[in-house]
């Protein structure tokens, strides 16, 4: 499995990377941005984005829509710290 996170917040990128490939999960790249991450996408063509909701170029629900537009079969897990039920229910 090829996975791209895609969270503004390094230390949690590095953290959840490590977490992945101690259990044998390839982490093929990172972005901190919704633009970067969108950019790397095409690029990289993983298996399944992690992408965090709360970005600060764009939502994280924005980026989705944009993944839907070019892959709509793309597996995409959405993190979030949120509470918010309009959160969960928008991704």
């Amino acid at each position: 499995m090829r996975i791209l996170l895609i969270d503004d917040h390094a230390l949690f990128r590095v953290g959840l990377r490590g977490l992945l490939e101690r259990s044998n999960i390839e982490v093929i790249g990172c972005a901190g941005t919704g633009q970067e991450g969108l950019e790397r996408i095409k690029e990289l063509n993983p298996d399944i984005v992690l992408l965090d909701m709360r970005i600060p170029d764009m939502n994280g629900t924005e980026v989705l829509r944009q993944i839907r537009e070019f892959d709509s079969q793309l597996p995409v897990a959405m993190l979030t710290t949120s509470d918010r039920k309009e959160d969960l229910l928008e991704s």
